[in-house]
């Protein structure tokens, strides 16, 4: 049976992304996912944190208390603008940026995300498939709303 993409969890999401790490980069970069409006069913936290290196990514729930973190904090949308940003990548970051749905502390490190991780929506339906998650509706109305669509 098929998920749409709009039923996906953050843990599901979080799950796929070391199947979707890049490997040719060097360092590893920290980022602290501040959820503004948790929904308590696909986002049950209002704090995630991710390490990105290469080849493996960690993650889990709260904040990462690394000084060296980046904070993506996710003002409007919820977990649609995180999709929104693995499928579209920095084009839909900057426009989510422009009309505020997210904000972080450090532009560069920020960018980051985008250079280490493969962006589209063909490698999360492949992360999705090796777990074992068929993807059936791949769209999301967050992506009409930032131009993407």
């Amino acid at each position: 049976m098929a998920v749409d993409l709009k039923d996906l969890t953050m843990d599901d999401v979080l799950k796929a992304l070391p199947l979707i790490v890049k490997d040719d980069f060097e360092g590893s970069f920290i980022y602290n996912l501040e959820m503004v409006d948790p929904d308590g069913t696909r986002v049950k936290a209002d704090k995630y944190w991710v390490k990105i290196m290469p080849g493996a990514v960690e993650y889990g729930e709260g904040a990462n208390d690394d000084p060296e973190a980046t904070t993506f904090t996710v003002n409007m949308g919820g977990l649609d603008t995180v999709l929104a940003f693995q499928v579209y990548g920095l084009e839909a970051a900057t426009a989510a940026m422009i009309m505020g749905y997210i904000f972080t502390d450090n532009l560069k490190k920020a960018e980051a995300w985008f250079k280490t991780l493969k962006i589209g929506i063909e490698p999360i339906k492949e992360a999705m498939a090796s777990l074992g998650v068929e993807l059936g509706d791949t769209h999301l109305d967050i992506f009409d709303e930032l131009g993407m669509g």
